[in-house]
């Protein structure tokens, strides 16, 4: 039987011939190692023109397989199993399957948009995954997810059923639906509620039977909107469940408009759906974090944060989830930079994209000791990181 080291590598030669690229340097296969972590990077270039996916591999010695799968800028990465999907967003409403083992050749590639009576961009956003044969695909110019069917062979069995959250419609006529989880059988879907651009509506969350596909009411006043209102404003990158503490955490950028502080870091209970602001990004006055761009948590007791200062500058925070306490960190040199997202992987390290001045570079971080285990470039600049677990 081949080895896990070796059908890494031919996936990395093989990636890289579909891509036109040159192959790997003849003495890079010492690094290619059986891998607890696979990492599978959304990449972009400089001037936004076009994307790529880096895969990102090793314990230790981490190395890179760059400018793959090359197409628009406008896309994202997610993965469930030994798979993952890009979607482009956007401009083509497409999804596209790939296996990590053999990413010739795509499994498949189906539209986000019913042929019958959509014919602009439905831009989806993330497609959240309960099981090989179940998933569900947030459209971000659509009040309606899509239930589907991952596994599907044609393009009529992918889509299986919709769910409505009309309700949650502004006068743009979508929700935004932007980011989701699944914990305890439901699944939270994170809606901004833009009205053309601008965070006038509260966020809200809506939480869907996974069993039934129907929408859960969340409260107990009786209120028009199921879901969970959230107090921050426009979340739009992190979105993450901690079985430890059973609550989902939401990042929310708030308002890039001067002087509006209406984002921060929620937290809310996956049972009782109760919630608590755990960072404020301030007010008009008092700001001295700034907006809260990204967020990873590791523990009950541990995240990190990034924030936004200003177009290209960020800041990289640690803090503490259960008290809201927080302060900015360097790790290695990384301190202030440009980092376009954070996440952690089953082995509780943290992965750090930076773009700073074309750096192009994803950061491996022990948060127990604020050590840089690896420094890994992407050519390309790092987006969306998503993990394939071995």
């Amino acid at each position: 039987m081949m080895s896990f080291k070796n059908k890494l590598l031919l996936t990395a030669l093989s990636l890289l011939s579909l891509a036109g690229c040159d192959l790997l340097p003849e003495d890079s296969t010492q690094s290619y190692t059986p891998s607890s972590v696979t990492a599978v990077v959304a990449t972009t270039s400089t001037d936004y023109t076009t994307g790529a996916i880096s895969v990102i591999t090793g314990d230790d010695n981490r190395i890179a397989a760059n400018e793959l799968l090359a197409g628009n800028s406008d896309r994202t990465v997610n993965t469930f199993n030994d798979h993952f999907y890009i979607l482009d967003r956007e401009t083509q409403s497409t999804i596209t399957k790939f296996n990590i083992i053999d990413s010739t050749y795509p499994v498949w590639q189906y539209s986000s948009q019913d042929a019958l009576n959509e014919a602009s961009s439905t831009n989806p956003h993330q497609i959240v995954f309960l099981s090989e044969t179940k998933a569900y695909v947030l459209r971000y110019n659509r009040s309606t997810i899509w239930v589907v069917n991952p596994s599907a062979t044609t393009a009529a069995d992918f889509k299986t059923g919709e769910i409505d959250l009309s309700a949650y419609a502004d006068v743009d006529g979508a929700p935004e639906m932007t980011m989701g989880v699944i914990a305890n059988g439901k699944l939270f879907v994170a809606m901004q509620r833009l009205e053309y651009w601008s965070p006038v509506n509260n966020a809200y969350i809506a939480v869907i039977d996974t069993a039934t596909d129907t929408e859960i009411d969340t409260t107990t006043s009786g209120t028009a909107l199921k879901g969970i209102p959230l107090t921050i404003k426009n979340p739009t990158t992190s979105m993450q469940y901690l079985a430890a503490d059973d609550s989902i955490y939401i990042q929310a950028i708030g308002s890039y408009t001067d002087g509006e502080f209406i984002g921060g870091i929620e937290k809310v209970d996956a049972t009782t759906y109760e919630t608590s602001l755990i960072i404020d990004d301030g007010t008009a006055t008092t700001h001295p974090d700034e907006r809260v761009s990204a967020m990873a948590i590791v523990s009950p007791t541990l995240g990190y944060y990034v924030s936004y200062i200003s177009w290209g500058s960020n800041a990289l925070y640690r803090f503490d989830p259960s008290t809201g306490a927080e302060t900015p960190t360097t790790i290695g040199t990384l301190a202030t930079g440009n980092f376009s997202n954070i996440t952690v992987d089953v082995n509780g390290l943290i992965w750090l994209s930076d773009v700073a001045n074309g750096n192009a570079t994803v950061h491996v971080i022990d948060p127990q000791t604020d050590t840089l285990l690896d420094s890994v470039a992407t050519v390309l600049n790092p987006n969306k990181i998503s993990f394939i677990n071995q």
